[in-house]
């Protein structure tokens, strides 16, 4: 997981050299069409050694699953599809497209209870870093929602707008900070954007590793292509809802927005935006 977050990042990394500081004090770089490959190679053989039903000395120690196996081992194939729809516009995508299918077939993420989250107790040390960055170092007010996000969720009336943030203190209406913008560039104050939501500046709000809702994403992405035999329509909508779910959206909002024309399945556009709403 570590390794995957620096080359998204940075491209190119050390990697078969690194961590090896005695014999490779200067690892070298290793190119990022290597790695992606590789890493998949590596989450097969990793979940493969998971015993099913066994309980882990370092149960106590796990903050994701509490020592469940098997949740591990979705975790890996569902890191599998994430990696391999990395790759689809690339040399390796006839490959990525075989393993993309064997993780799909296998145990991957299957509720939103099979999310990858780092729980934290909200209580020191065990706090959400959000929380400790903004909050507890007075810099809450520091920041202001995207103009881009904003506008995204309103014209589509998502009901995860007053969750993802709040309204303007000035005049209590939702409105994003273009970004790349001050408020003063543009004749107002802070007082006149929507801040980030409670829910996400809450110590105990866990730290989203990987969620079903990607899951369902790369999924609806990956029958688009052709990749799987299902209908991306339908884990298009299937993703959306989950992740409404996930942030406490009532069922019969849900069901209100996905009968919008401005939320219909429309082709891979539509599921890439709403994956991106959803992350």
């Amino acid at each position: 997981y570590g390794f995957l977050f620096l080359t998204d990042l940075f491209g190119d990394i050390p990697y078969f050299q690194a961590l090896d500081v005695e014999n490779y004090p200067a690892p070298a770089f290793t190119p990022q069409e290597q790695i992606y490959p590789d890493l998949i190679k590596r989450l097969k053989e990793a979940a493969a050694m998971l015993e099913p039903g066994s309980t882990p000395i370092w149960a106590s120690g796990d903050l994701i699953y509490n020592g469940n196996i098997a949740q591990w081992r979705k975790f890996a194939n569902s890191l599998i599809l994430r990696i391999a729809m990395r790759t689809s516009n690339t040399s390796y995508a006839a490959t990525a497209a075989q393993e993309f299918a064997a993780a799909w077939a296998a145990s991957r993420f299957e509720s939103n209870a099979d999310n990858a989250d780092l729980n934290w107790t909200g209580n020191l040390p065990s706090q959400n870093p959000i929380y400790e960055q903004l909050v507890l170092q007075s810099r809450d007010g520091d920041f202001r929602m995207s103009e881009t996000m904003i506008g995204a969720l309103q014209s589509r009336n998502d009901p995860r707008l007053p969750i993802y943030a709040k309204p303007a203190a000035s005049d209590g209406q939702f409105r994003g900070l273009p970004n790349g913008n001050e408020p003063a560039d543009l004749g107002r104050t802070v007082s006149d954007y929507s801040t980030l939501g409670d829910r996400f500046l809450s110590p105990a709000y866990p730290s989203v590793l990987m969620s079903y809702a990607e899951v369902l994403f790369l999924g609806a992405e990956a029958a688009e292509r052709g990749w799987i035999a299902a209908d991306p329509a339908t884990l298009y909508r299937q993703g959306v809802q989950a992740s409404m779910l996930e942030h406490g959206v009532p069922q019969g909002e849900i069901d209100a927005n996905l009968a919008q024309p401005s939320v219909a399945y429309t082709g891979l556009e539509s599921i890439l935006t709403q994956k991106w709403i959803a992350l």
